[in-house]
């Protein structure tokens, strides 16, 4: 005797497909979880661009790319951490299928010595690069806008090695002089 095959209904196969969506290793809401930067290209709200990248080949073939965390006070200034090199927006490599949110949480511990709450994506860089050999790679920047989860008080000393310290600025300090972290960083201050 055959087996028949039971039709199921169109509503029953859309609940479906949004229950699956919504397991997917991207999250319906960036803050929470990102894998997939290129799924919140036509977000509302997040400005995606597409750059060359050809002078971060090796970093963009071998990480998802990078998460990077404007974090904002009660008074508007953003927190950068200071290197020797000079102040940056606090940034964190993102593994090859690793979390771009997971990443920007853990930029503003180690780099900023503080938990944050991610407020909202707000810029996706999809970097294209191609090595002397004709190797291709794709990579992102990821920027995450944030609020302290505590009253903002940056401690002494961060607990990153690498950092100095970190400060709270009204303005874009003067000491940041990559274009990209520059841009990044005038999306929250003028």
């Amino acid at each position: 005797m055959a087996r028949r095959r039971a039709r199921r209904r169109p509503e029953v196969v859309a609940a479906d497909i949004e229950r699956i969506a919504a397991t997917a290793s991207t999250s319906a809401d960036p803050t929470e979880s990102l894998t997939d930067p290129a799924a919140f290209a036509d977000a509302e709200g997040v400005d995606y661009q597409a750059v060359e990248d050809d002078s971060h080949f090796e970093m963009n073939r071998d990480h998802a790319g990078v998460a990077a965390v404007a974090v904002t006070n009660d008074d508007g200034a953003v927190a950068f951490a200071e290197f020797d090199h000079g102040p940056m927006l606090p940034w964190f490599p993102v593994e090859p299928d690793g979390d771009f949110a997971g990443g920007a949480n853990t930029a503003a511990e180690a780099l900023l010595g503080i938990d944050v709450e991610l407020d909202a994506l707000v810029r996706i860089r999809r970097k294209d690069s191609t090595s002397d050999d004709g190797e291709q790679a794709v990579a992102y920047d990821v920027v995450y806008a944030a609020s302290p989860t505590g009253d903002g008080t940056l401690p002494a000393e961060v607990p990153n090695r690498e950092a100095e310290t970190a400060d709270w600025y009204a303005e874009v300090p003067d000491g940041v002089t990559d274009g990209n972290m520059r841009a990044d960083a005038e999306l929250f201050l003028d």
